[in-house]
Protein backbone atom coordinates (compact mmCIF):
# COMPACT_ATOMS: atom_id res chain seq x y z
CA UNK A 1 0.00 0.00 0.00
CA UNK A 2 2.91 2.32 0.84
CA UNK A 3 4.36 1.93 -2.63
CA UNK A 4 1.05 2.86 -4.26
CA UNK A 5 0.64 5.88 -1.98
CA UNK A 6 4.18 7.03 -2.72
CA UNK A 7 3.46 6.78 -6.42
CA UNK A 8 0.24 8.77 -6.03
CA UNK A 9 1.96 11.48 -3.98
CA UNK A 10 4.79 11.72 -6.51
CA UNK A 11 2.25 12.14 -9.32
CA UNK A 12 0.39 14.77 -7.29
CA UNK A 13 3.57 16.78 -6.72
CA UNK A 14 4.57 16.64 -10.39
CA UNK A 15 1.05 17.66 -11.43
CA UNK A 16 1.12 20.52 -8.93
CA UNK A 17 4.44 21.79 -10.32
CA UNK A 18 3.04 21.70 -13.86
CA UNK A 19 -0.11 23.59 -12.77
CA UNK A 20 1.84 26.25 -10.87
CA UNK A 21 4.29 26.68 -13.75
CA UNK A 22 1.33 27.20 -16.07
CA UNK A 23 -0.25 29.68 -13.68
CA UNK A 24 3.02 31.58 -13.31
CA UNK A 25 3.43 31.78 -17.10
CA UNK A 26 -0.16 32.95 -17.57
CA UNK A 27 0.26 35.61 -14.89
CA UNK A 28 3.46 36.90 -16.49
CA UNK A 29 2.86 36.65 -20.22
CA UNK A 30 -0.65 35.66 -21.24
CA UNK A 31 -2.75 38.75 -20.85
CA UNK A 32 -2.45 41.42 -23.57
CA UNK A 33 -3.46 44.32 -21.36
CA UNK A 34 -1.50 43.23 -18.29
CA UNK A 35 -3.40 41.91 -15.28
CA UNK A 36 -4.21 44.53 -12.63
CA UNK A 37 -3.27 42.04 -9.89
CA UNK A 38 -0.30 40.62 -11.77
CA UNK A 39 2.28 41.08 -9.00
CA UNK A 40 0.16 39.31 -6.39
CA UNK A 41 -0.61 36.38 -8.69
CA UNK A 42 3.02 35.98 -9.70
CA UNK A 43 3.99 35.95 -6.03
CA UNK A 44 1.34 33.33 -5.14
CA UNK A 45 2.29 30.97 -7.96
CA UNK A 46 6.02 31.43 -7.29
CA UNK A 47 5.49 30.60 -3.60
CA UNK A 48 3.38 27.54 -4.43
CA UNK A 49 5.91 26.39 -7.02
CA UNK A 50 8.71 26.44 -4.43
CA UNK A 51 6.40 24.82 -1.88
CA UNK A 52 5.53 21.87 -4.12
CA UNK A 53 9.12 21.55 -5.34
CA UNK A 54 10.25 21.22 -1.72
CA UNK A 55 7.59 18.57 -1.19
CA UNK A 56 8.83 16.65 -4.22
CA UNK A 57 12.41 16.97 -2.97
CA UNK A 58 11.28 15.66 0.39
CA UNK A 59 9.72 12.59 -1.24
CA UNK A 60 12.97 11.85 -3.04
CA UNK A 61 15.12 12.74 -0.02
CA UNK A 62 13.38 10.17 2.21
CA UNK A 63 15.19 7.42 0.32
CA UNK A 64 18.61 9.10 0.31
CA UNK A 65 21.29 8.52 2.90
CA UNK A 66 23.93 10.72 4.44
CA UNK A 67 23.95 13.59 6.90
CA UNK A 68 23.85 16.27 4.15
CA UNK A 69 20.69 14.78 2.63
CA UNK A 70 19.05 14.56 6.05
CA UNK A 71 19.75 18.25 6.73
CA UNK A 72 18.59 19.24 3.24
CA UNK A 73 15.42 17.19 3.69
CA UNK A 74 14.64 18.92 6.98
CA UNK A 75 15.21 22.37 5.48
CA UNK A 76 12.93 21.46 2.56
CA UNK A 77 10.26 20.29 5.04
CA UNK A 78 10.49 23.56 6.98
CA UNK A 79 10.15 25.63 3.77
CA UNK A 80 7.33 23.38 2.58
CA UNK A 81 5.48 23.94 5.87
CA UNK A 82 6.00 27.72 5.88
CA UNK A 83 5.14 28.67 2.30
CA UNK A 84 1.42 27.73 2.10
CA UNK A 85 0.70 30.18 4.92
CA UNK A 86 2.64 32.88 3.05
CA UNK A 87 0.48 32.26 -0.04
CA UNK A 88 -2.66 32.75 2.06
CA UNK A 89 -1.21 35.97 3.50
CA UNK A 90 -0.56 37.25 -0.04
CA UNK A 91 -4.16 36.36 -0.86
CA UNK A 92 -5.27 38.63 2.00
CA UNK A 93 -3.32 41.51 0.47
CA UNK A 94 -4.72 40.69 -2.98
CA UNK A 95 -8.33 40.72 -1.75
CA UNK A 96 -7.86 44.05 -0.04
CA UNK A 97 -6.16 45.50 -3.10
CA UNK A 98 -8.91 44.37 -5.49
CA UNK A 99 -11.46 45.94 -3.13
CA UNK A 100 -9.54 49.24 -3.40
CA UNK A 101 -8.33 49.08 0.19
CA UNK A 102 -4.78 49.83 1.28
CA UNK A 103 -3.63 46.51 2.69
CA UNK A 104 -0.48 48.08 4.15
CA UNK A 105 -2.50 50.09 6.66
CA UNK A 106 -5.36 47.61 7.02
CA UNK A 107 -6.14 46.20 10.45
CA UNK A 108 -7.22 42.94 8.81
CA UNK A 109 -3.84 42.51 7.16
CA UNK A 110 -2.05 43.30 10.41
CA UNK A 111 -4.06 40.57 12.13
CA UNK A 112 -3.27 38.15 9.31
CA UNK A 113 0.41 39.11 9.47
CA UNK A 114 0.49 38.53 13.22
CA UNK A 115 -1.10 35.09 12.82
CA UNK A 116 1.44 34.26 10.12
CA UNK A 117 4.33 35.26 12.41
CA UNK A 118 2.87 33.05 15.17
CA UNK A 119 2.73 30.20 12.67
CA UNK A 120 6.39 30.74 11.72
CA UNK A 121 7.43 30.88 15.41
CA UNK A 122 5.65 27.56 16.00
CA UNK A 123 7.49 26.05 13.07
CA UNK A 124 10.86 27.30 14.32
CA UNK A 125 10.39 26.04 17.89
CA UNK A 126 9.30 22.58 16.77
CA UNK A 127 12.68 22.15 15.08
CA UNK A 128 14.08 21.90 18.61
CA UNK A 129 11.20 20.39 20.56
CA UNK A 130 9.51 18.11 18.07
CA UNK A 131 6.13 18.80 19.69
CA UNK A 132 4.44 19.65 16.37
CA UNK A 133 6.32 17.38 14.00
CA UNK A 134 9.72 15.75 13.80
CA UNK A 135 12.00 13.72 11.56
CA UNK A 136 12.97 10.42 13.16
CA UNK A 137 16.31 8.63 12.90
CA UNK A 138 15.15 6.90 9.72
CA UNK A 139 14.50 10.30 8.10
CA UNK A 140 10.74 9.74 8.22
CA UNK A 141 8.27 12.54 8.98
CA UNK A 142 6.16 12.06 12.13
CA UNK A 143 3.42 14.31 13.52
CA UNK A 144 3.96 15.47 17.11
CA UNK A 145 1.42 15.40 19.96
CA UNK A 146 0.49 19.07 19.49
CA UNK A 147 0.41 19.05 15.70
CA UNK A 148 -3.15 20.40 15.62
CA UNK A 149 -1.95 23.68 17.20
CA UNK A 150 0.07 24.33 14.04
CA UNK A 151 -3.14 24.41 12.00
CA UNK A 152 -4.84 27.06 14.16
CA UNK A 153 -3.06 30.22 12.82
CA UNK A 154 -3.47 29.01 9.23
CA UNK A 155 -7.19 28.32 9.70
CA UNK A 156 -7.68 31.70 11.37
CA UNK A 157 -6.07 33.49 8.41
CA UNK A 158 -8.34 31.62 6.01
CA UNK A 159 -11.34 32.44 8.21
CA UNK A 160 -10.30 36.09 8.13
CA UNK A 161 -10.11 35.95 4.33
CA UNK A 162 -13.61 34.47 4.20
CA UNK A 163 -14.82 37.28 6.46
CA UNK A 164 -13.20 39.89 4.17
CA UNK A 165 -14.83 38.23 1.20
CA UNK A 166 -18.25 38.52 2.82
CA UNK A 167 -17.65 42.06 4.06
CA UNK A 168 -16.49 43.39 0.68
CA UNK A 169 -18.72 41.30 -1.56
CA UNK A 170 -20.48 44.41 -2.90
CA UNK A 171 -17.13 45.78 -4.04
CA UNK A 172 -16.38 42.66 -6.08
CA UNK A 173 -17.82 41.36 -9.30
CA UNK A 174 -19.36 37.88 -9.41
CA UNK A 175 -16.23 36.44 -11.02
CA UNK A 176 -13.96 38.11 -8.49
CA UNK A 177 -16.01 36.58 -5.67
CA UNK A 178 -15.79 33.21 -7.40
CA UNK A 179 -12.02 33.65 -7.78
CA UNK A 180 -11.35 34.19 -4.08
CA UNK A 181 -13.91 31.62 -3.00
CA UNK A 182 -12.31 28.94 -5.15
CA UNK A 183 -8.83 29.66 -3.78
CA UNK A 184 -10.10 29.41 -0.21
CA UNK A 185 -12.54 26.51 -0.66
CA UNK A 186 -10.55 24.09 -2.82
CA UNK A 187 -7.48 23.92 -0.51
CA UNK A 188 -9.80 23.74 2.53
CA UNK A 189 -11.62 20.73 1.08
CA UNK A 190 -8.32 19.10 0.17
CA UNK A 191 -7.06 19.66 3.73
CA UNK A 192 -10.09 17.82 5.13
CA UNK A 193 -9.50 15.06 2.60
CA UNK A 194 -5.84 14.80 3.63
CA UNK A 195 -6.78 14.61 7.32
CA UNK A 196 -9.20 11.79 6.51
CA UNK A 197 -6.58 9.91 4.48
CA UNK A 198 -3.35 10.43 6.39
CA UNK A 199 -0.33 10.31 4.12
CA UNK A 200 -2.13 11.50 0.98
CA UNK A 201 -0.80 14.91 -0.11
CA UNK A 202 -4.16 16.27 -1.19
CA UNK A 203 -3.37 19.83 -0.04
CA UNK A 204 -0.53 20.02 -2.57
CA UNK A 205 -2.89 19.43 -5.46
CA UNK A 206 -5.68 21.48 -3.83
CA UNK A 207 -3.44 24.53 -3.43
CA UNK A 208 -2.35 24.38 -7.07
CA UNK A 209 -5.87 23.85 -8.41
CA UNK A 210 -7.29 26.56 -6.16
CA UNK A 211 -4.73 29.10 -7.38
CA UNK A 212 -5.27 28.16 -11.02
CA UNK A 213 -9.04 28.43 -10.60
CA UNK A 214 -8.62 31.88 -9.02
CA UNK A 215 -6.40 32.97 -11.92
CA UNK A 216 -8.95 31.75 -14.48
CA UNK A 217 -11.77 33.73 -12.85
CA UNK A 218 -9.59 36.85 -12.56
CA UNK A 219 -8.53 36.67 -16.22
CA UNK A 220 -12.15 36.09 -17.23
CA UNK A 221 -13.28 39.06 -15.12
CA UNK A 222 -10.62 41.37 -16.56
CA UNK A 223 -11.49 40.19 -20.07
CA UNK A 224 -15.10 41.21 -19.41
CA UNK A 225 -13.93 44.58 -18.13
CA UNK A 226 -11.68 45.04 -21.17
CA UNK A 227 -14.55 44.26 -23.53
CA UNK A 228 -16.79 46.63 -21.60
CA UNK A 229 -14.21 49.40 -21.99
CA UNK A 230 -13.97 48.59 -25.70
CA UNK A 231 -17.75 48.88 -25.97
CA UNK A 232 -17.63 52.22 -24.15
CA UNK A 233 -14.91 53.44 -26.53
CA UNK A 234 -17.04 52.40 -29.52
CA UNK A 235 -20.02 54.17 -27.98
CA UNK A 236 -17.94 57.30 -27.40
CA UNK A 237 -16.63 57.21 -30.96
CA UNK A 238 -20.21 56.83 -32.20
CA UNK A 239 -21.24 59.86 -30.16
CA UNK A 240 -18.30 61.81 -31.57
CA UNK A 241 -19.32 60.84 -35.09
CA UNK A 242 -22.93 61.82 -34.45
CA UNK A 243 -21.78 65.13 -33.01
CA UNK A 244 -19.72 65.66 -36.14
CA UNK A 245 -22.83 65.27 -38.28
CA UNK A 246 -24.74 68.27 -37.00
CA UNK A 247 -28.53 67.92 -37.41
CA UNK A 248 -28.95 71.45 -38.75
CA UNK A 249 -26.27 70.75 -41.34
CA UNK A 250 -28.02 67.55 -42.47
CA UNK A 251 -31.38 69.28 -42.75
CA UNK A 252 -29.93 72.25 -44.59
CA UNK A 253 -28.09 69.94 -47.00
CA UNK A 254 -31.19 67.89 -47.71
CA UNK A 255 -33.24 71.08 -48.23
CA UNK A 256 -30.58 72.35 -50.62
CA UNK A 257 -30.58 69.13 -52.61
CA UNK A 258 -34.38 69.13 -52.70
CA UNK A 259 -34.43 72.64 -54.15
CA UNK A 260 -31.68 71.85 -56.68
CA UNK A 261 -33.44 68.78 -58.11
CA UNK A 262 -35.82 71.00 -60.12
CA UNK A 263 -33.62 74.08 -60.38
CA UNK A 264 -30.34 72.48 -61.51
CA UNK A 265 -30.28 68.65 -61.68
CA UNK A 266 -26.54 68.55 -62.46
CA UNK A 267 -25.67 70.56 -59.37
CA UNK A 268 -28.11 68.47 -57.35
CA UNK A 269 -26.33 65.33 -58.54
CA UNK A 270 -22.99 66.81 -57.49
CA UNK A 271 -24.43 67.73 -54.09
CA UNK A 272 -25.71 64.18 -53.57
CA UNK A 273 -22.28 62.82 -54.46
CA UNK A 274 -20.56 65.16 -51.98
CA UNK A 275 -23.14 64.33 -49.30
CA UNK A 276 -22.65 60.60 -49.85
CA UNK A 277 -18.87 60.91 -49.55
CA UNK A 278 -19.26 63.03 -46.44
CA UNK A 279 -21.46 60.47 -44.69
CA UNK A 280 -19.27 57.58 -45.81
CA UNK A 281 -16.16 59.22 -44.36
CA UNK A 282 -17.88 59.89 -41.02
CA UNK A 283 -19.07 56.30 -40.78
CA UNK A 284 -15.61 54.99 -41.75
CA UNK A 285 -14.09 57.00 -38.89
CA UNK A 286 -15.83 54.67 -36.42
CA UNK A 287 -13.48 51.88 -37.49
CA UNK A 288 -10.39 54.07 -37.75
CA UNK A 289 -8.24 54.41 -34.62
CA UNK A 290 -4.97 55.38 -36.31
CA UNK A 291 -4.00 58.61 -38.08
CA UNK A 292 -4.84 58.87 -41.78
CA UNK A 293 -3.09 60.61 -44.71
CA UNK A 294 -3.85 64.31 -44.77
CA UNK A 295 -4.89 63.94 -48.43
CA UNK A 296 -7.83 61.81 -47.38
CA UNK A 297 -8.82 64.18 -44.58
CA UNK A 298 -8.71 67.16 -46.96
CA UNK A 299 -10.96 65.35 -49.44
CA UNK A 300 -13.47 64.86 -46.66
CA UNK A 301 -13.21 68.52 -45.63
CA UNK A 302 -13.71 69.54 -49.27
CA UNK A 303 -16.97 67.54 -49.41
CA UNK A 304 -18.16 69.18 -46.21
CA UNK A 305 -17.31 72.73 -47.25
CA UNK A 306 -18.77 72.21 -50.70
CA UNK A 307 -22.05 71.19 -49.12
CA UNK A 308 -21.95 74.23 -46.83
CA UNK A 309 -21.26 76.51 -49.79
CA UNK A 310 -24.13 75.00 -51.81
CA UNK A 311 -26.54 75.40 -48.92
CA UNK A 312 -25.68 79.09 -48.54
CA UNK A 313 -23.73 80.05 -51.65
CA UNK A 314 -23.97 83.78 -51.20
CA UNK A 315 -22.48 83.76 -47.69
CA UNK A 316 -19.76 81.11 -47.37
CA UNK A 317 -16.70 80.51 -49.48
CA UNK A 318 -13.62 78.35 -48.91
CA UNK A 319 -10.11 77.62 -50.18
CA UNK A 320 -7.92 74.55 -49.65
CA UNK A 321 -4.21 75.06 -50.36
CA UNK A 322 -2.36 71.76 -49.84
CA UNK A 323 1.33 72.56 -50.22
CA UNK A 324 2.42 69.56 -48.10
CA UNK A 325 0.70 66.19 -48.11
CA UNK A 326 3.24 63.63 -46.89
CA UNK A 327 2.02 63.34 -43.31
CA UNK A 328 -0.76 61.90 -41.17
CA UNK A 329 -3.48 63.49 -39.07
CA UNK A 330 -6.23 62.11 -36.80
CA UNK A 331 -9.40 61.30 -38.74
CA UNK A 332 -11.98 64.12 -38.71
CA UNK A 333 -9.52 66.48 -37.03
CA UNK A 334 -9.32 69.12 -39.79
CA UNK A 335 -13.04 68.70 -40.43
CA UNK A 336 -13.75 69.56 -36.80
CA UNK A 337 -11.71 72.74 -37.14
CA UNK A 338 -13.47 73.62 -40.41
CA UNK A 339 -16.92 73.01 -38.90
CA UNK A 340 -15.98 75.13 -35.90
CA UNK A 341 -14.92 77.96 -38.23
CA UNK A 342 -18.17 77.78 -40.22
CA UNK A 343 -20.49 77.43 -37.25
CA UNK A 344 -18.90 79.83 -34.77
CA UNK A 345 -16.89 82.10 -37.01
CA UNK A 346 -18.87 82.66 -40.21
CA UNK A 347 -22.34 81.52 -39.24
CA UNK A 348 -23.02 84.66 -37.23
CA UNK A 349 -22.01 87.06 -40.03
CA UNK A 350 -24.81 88.40 -42.19
CA UNK A 351 -22.42 89.03 -45.08
CA UNK A 352 -20.82 85.60 -44.84
CA UNK A 353 -17.10 84.94 -45.02
CA UNK A 354 -14.34 82.60 -46.05
CA UNK A 355 -12.53 79.61 -44.57
CA UNK A 356 -8.99 78.96 -45.73
CA UNK A 357 -7.15 75.70 -45.11
CA UNK A 358 -3.44 75.50 -45.79
CA UNK A 359 -0.93 72.70 -45.27
CA UNK A 360 2.79 73.30 -45.51
CA UNK A 361 6.13 72.17 -44.14
CA UNK A 362 8.08 74.27 -41.67
CA UNK A 363 11.48 73.19 -40.38
CA UNK A 364 10.92 69.88 -38.56
CA UNK A 365 7.15 69.89 -38.56
CA UNK A 366 4.07 70.05 -40.74
CA UNK A 367 1.50 72.79 -40.37
CA UNK A 368 -2.24 72.70 -40.92
CA UNK A 369 -3.72 76.19 -40.70
CA UNK A 370 -7.50 76.69 -40.58
CA UNK A 371 -8.40 80.38 -40.67
CA UNK A 372 -11.61 82.31 -41.07
CA UNK A 373 -12.52 85.99 -41.31
CA UNK A 374 -15.49 85.60 -39.01
CA UNK A 375 -16.51 87.32 -35.80
CA UNK A 376 -13.49 86.15 -33.79
CA UNK A 377 -13.28 86.29 -30.00
CA UNK A 378 -11.09 87.44 -27.16
CA UNK A 379 -8.79 84.50 -26.30
CA UNK A 380 -7.85 86.05 -22.94
CA UNK A 381 -11.50 86.16 -21.90
CA UNK A 382 -11.71 82.38 -22.30
CA UNK A 383 -9.14 81.89 -19.53
CA UNK A 384 -7.73 78.80 -21.27
CA UNK A 385 -11.11 77.19 -21.92
CA UNK A 386 -12.01 76.00 -25.43
CA UNK A 387 -15.00 74.26 -26.98
CA UNK A 388 -15.55 70.53 -26.69
CA UNK A 389 -14.77 69.94 -30.36
CA UNK A 390 -11.47 71.85 -30.22
CA UNK A 391 -10.56 70.24 -26.87
CA UNK A 392 -11.16 66.73 -28.22
CA UNK A 393 -9.15 67.54 -31.32
CA UNK A 394 -6.27 68.79 -29.17
CA UNK A 395 -6.24 65.52 -27.23
CA UNK A 396 -6.38 63.38 -30.37
CA UNK A 397 -3.64 65.33 -32.14
CA UNK A 398 -1.43 64.97 -29.06
CA UNK A 399 -2.18 61.28 -28.50
CA UNK A 400 -2.05 60.07 -32.10
CA UNK A 401 0.54 62.37 -33.65
CA UNK A 402 2.43 63.99 -30.79
CA UNK A 403 1.28 67.36 -32.10
CA UNK A 404 -0.30 70.50 -30.69
CA UNK A 405 -2.94 73.08 -31.54
CA UNK A 406 -2.37 76.83 -31.40
CA UNK A 407 -5.40 79.15 -31.36
CA UNK A 408 -5.29 82.86 -32.14
CA UNK A 409 -8.30 85.12 -32.58
CA UNK A 410 -9.34 88.75 -32.48
CA UNK A 411 -12.87 90.11 -32.23
CA UNK A 412 -14.28 91.16 -35.63
CA UNK A 413 -11.12 89.96 -37.41
CA UNK A 414 -11.39 86.18 -37.39
CA UNK A 415 -9.79 83.08 -35.93
CA UNK A 416 -6.80 80.95 -36.83
CA UNK A 417 -6.16 77.44 -35.54
CA UNK A 418 -2.70 76.05 -36.27
CA UNK A 419 -2.11 72.29 -36.03
CA UNK A 420 1.56 71.40 -35.50
CA UNK A 421 2.49 67.84 -36.55
CA UNK A 422 6.12 66.90 -35.83
CA UNK A 423 8.18 64.94 -38.37
CA UNK A 424 9.60 64.95 -41.87
CA UNK A 425 7.91 63.75 -45.09
CA UNK A 426 6.87 60.10 -44.90
CA UNK A 427 5.52 57.55 -47.31
CA UNK A 428 1.89 58.08 -46.35
CA UNK A 429 -0.26 55.67 -48.27
CA UNK A 430 -3.37 57.33 -49.62
CA UNK A 431 -6.46 55.40 -48.68
CA UNK A 432 -9.12 55.35 -51.35
CA UNK A 433 -12.19 57.35 -50.59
Amino acid sequence: MGGVLDGVNFSIAVTGIVICSLGLALSLFNYPTKLDSRGYLVAIFAVLLVYISCDLFGQVGDDLEGHAWVVADRIALFVESALPSLAVLILTALQLSVCKRDWRSSLAFRIAGTLWLIYIVLLVQTQFTGNLYQIDDNNVYQRGPYYSFLLVPMLLIEALDFFLLLRDRDRLSAKQRAAFTSYLAIPAVSMVWQMAYYGLLATVLGSALGALSMLWFIISDQTDRYRKREAEVIKLRTEVMLNQIQPHFLFNTLDTIYGLVDEDPKVAKKAIESFSRYLRANLASLKQTNPIPVDLELKHVHNYLELERMSDESRIDYEIDAQATGFLVPPLSIQTLAENAVKHGLGRLESGGKVTIRTYEQESEYIVAVTDNGIGFDTEALDGAVGIGISNTQERVSALCGGTLEITSKPDQGTSVIMHIPGRPTEATLIGD
